[in-house]
């Protein structure tokens, strides 16, 4: 057969993924929005390199407001929900259980500390079903058992919730605040919702339905023979893929009208949901003179690939929404957030999202608290620990928020960040901590922590008016480590200003993270991270390399990770310079086979 008839098959057969899509269509852009997409703003020029490495940029960025947005009903939601209905197997979801409220809000949280504590799913729900109707409000109370049930069951939990409040009037509206409509009577138990657990409400819901979409295709049992796989694709196999396809992009557009951290959670679980269904579409059943054919089975997999592409597209767009949403909530980690970044960094190994987490950041430093709050210890809360603890850290930024008085605290900051020992289940750096000017260099601290996870390039600027605003240091600790922060800040705001910014550029080069003198400049001053500036320096060169790097750069690089390794104190930290080093030597041998030596 010739190739061409292998193409021919190919196109005639696949554009079911692409054709079937449904009426939300694949966004031309990175960036995905409610209404309708924006141009992604291409990354800046390269920068000259400034006289003074320490030079501060005559515009800093600022954190811009939160926008406004398309707001779903629940009766929008709800009517998806209907199609779409948890499964019967979701049993681990408690019913009606006893309410052991205590005599306190320290005893709530109590209850709640242990209940988080509790590896059982089912055990844990129950727990935690049995504070609703006491002072932590209902709605708080359903989101947390939501963030902690399977995947494949969080619309069971959050759905009779959602449909008992539409039943009772409740509903959002397209208005400033995202205030809600005036209940009706009989609404006592719903009191407190507030509009910021209600979307992640019905993100908790949509990500449910989404978990459960884009694999399960029907098995071809048959005997291979063309016209057979024709008849499968064309019969079964074309069933599934529409109801995949529509119900995918239908959750799709409900995600995207949602905000917060609901709009992150759904969204991420949509960018999954379209590169499982790519996946999926990859595995679809062959004809088996195409595929013991080499060449046709070739011609076959490339044309397979021009229909894949779309919906991989929008998952990674999806996917970038979502990590930009949740970055501006504050989430930096969440097993959702990591698993959705190594995903892209698999699929997209040339556009590592995660390029920036192997940077050697050093921990706020030790001072003694002051009246008003100072900087934290690096592994020890200098405040007594408040009824939080255990609590902030396995909470999103929203739902910890969302917890009635005393809420989050100065303690509770270290132990999102993960400054208290082994993080929880969230690593975060919540919105109002970003303002607060009591603890400047723990607030630069979670900048840099969320800005070098999430490609956030506000953060930088914020690190950098931080350190300009200071007057005096209380030590040289100090001191040094506001030095490092301010000349990582300078390094870094150079390059791309957000996740879907990185991955639109063209060649790593384009990434501008080349100019390292401040961090170079930190030797000369015998600051005490000069080993963690230099690796950093080196890392960042590497990730963003000249175009044709020579072999003489990479043999650079591996002098420049030799130096740090010389200058760092922590072993794990010399031995990731020194496998570095070794990786360059290889790599400008390779470059340099190739290139007859240059």
């Amino acid at each position: 057969m010739p190739r061409r008839s292998a193409s021919v098959l190919a196109v005639a057969a696949l554009p079911l993924l692409v054709a079937c899509g449904g009426a939300t269509p694949t966004p031309a852009s990175p960036v995905v929005v409610a209404k309708e997409p924006e141009p992604v703003v291409a990354v800046k020029p390269p920068v000259a390199a400034p006289v003074d490495p320490f030079a501060v940029p005559k515009k800093l960025r600022t954190e811009a407001a939160p926008k406004e947005v398309a707001i779903p009903s629940l009766l929008e939601y709800l009517a998806y929900s209907a199609k779409s209905p948890a499964p019967a197997t979701c049993a681990k979801v408690a019913k009606a259980v006893k309410k052991t409220c205590g005599k306190t809000l320290a005893d709530e949280f109590e209850t709640l500390r242990k209940a988080l504590a509790q590896s059982d799913v089912a055990k844990r729900d129950a727990a935690l079903a049995a504070l609703e109707g006491c002072t932590i409000s209902d709605a708080s109370v359903r989101a947390i058992r939501a963030e902690y049930m399977d995947a494949s069951c969080k619309d069971a939990v959050v759905d009779p919730y959602l449909a008992a409040l539409a039943k009772d009037g409740y509903d959002l509206q397209e208005a400033p605040g995202l205030t809600l409509t005036p209940p009706k009577k009989g609404t006592a138990k719903h009191r407190d919702v507030q509009p910021e657990v209600l979307h992640a409400l019905v993100g908790y819901g949509v990500a449910s339905k989404l978990s459960r979409l884009g694999a399960g295709a029907p098995t071809y049992t048959g005997s291979g023979a063309r016209a057979d796989v024709k008849t499968f694709i064309d019969g079964p196999y074309k069933g599934w893929l529409v109801e995949q396809v529509r119900a995918i992009d239908e959750a799709q557009a409900i995600a995207f009208k949602l905000s917060g951290y609901g709009r992150g959670v759904a969204a991420l679980a949509s960018g999954q949901a379209n590169l499982r269904l790519a996946e999926t579409f990859r595995a679809a059943p062959i004809p088996q003179d195409i595929a013991s054919d080499p060449e046709l089975k070739e011609t076959y997999e490339q044309s397979l690939e021009g229909v894949v592409e779309p919906r991989k597209r929008q998952g990674r767009d999806a996917s970038l929404v979502a990590l930009q949403t949740l970055a501006e909530d504050g989430v930096i980690r969440s097993p959702e957030v990591d698993a959705a970044r190594a995903t892209l960094a698999r699929l997209y190994a040339g556009r590592r999202i995660d390029a920036l987490d192997a940077l050697l950041l050093p921990k706020p430093p030790a001072t003694i608290a002051t009246l008003h709050g100072a900087d934290f210890g690096r592994t020890m809360v200098v405040r007594p620990p408040t009824n939080l603890t255990g609590i902030a850290d396995a909470l999103s930024p929203t739902l910890s928020a969302a917890l009635p008085s005393p809420g989050p605290t100065q303690d509770a900051l270290t132990a999102q960040l993960g400054l208290t020992g082994t993080p929880g289940r969230f690593v975060a750096f919540p919105r109002a901590e970003r303002h607060d000017s009591m603890r400047p260099w723990l607030r630069s601290y979670g900048n840099l922590l969320l800005a070098t996870h999430t490609w956030r390039g506000v953060g930088y600027d914020q690190v950098v008016a931080t350190y300009i605003s200071q007057t005096s240091f209380a030590d040289d600790e100090t001191r040094e480590t506001a030095r490092f922060y301010f000349a990582l800040a300078l390094t870094l705001r150079n390059g791309p200003d957000s996740p879907a910014e990185m991955m639109s550029a063209k060649t790593p080069a384009d990434l501008n993270l080349g100019h390292v003198e401040a961090l170079d400049a930190l030797e000369g001053e015998h600051n005490r991270f000069a080993g963690e500036a230099a690796y950093d320096a080196a890392l960042l060169l590497e990730t963003a390399p000249p175009e044709k790097a020579s072999a003489s750069f990479f043999k650079g690089l591996a002098a420049r990770y030799r130096k740090a390794e010389g200058l760092l104190s922590a072993a794990d930290a010399k031995a990731k310079a020194h496998d570095r080093a070794a990786a360059m030597d290889e790599l400008a041998k390779q470059v340099a086979t190739m290139t007859g030596g240059k």
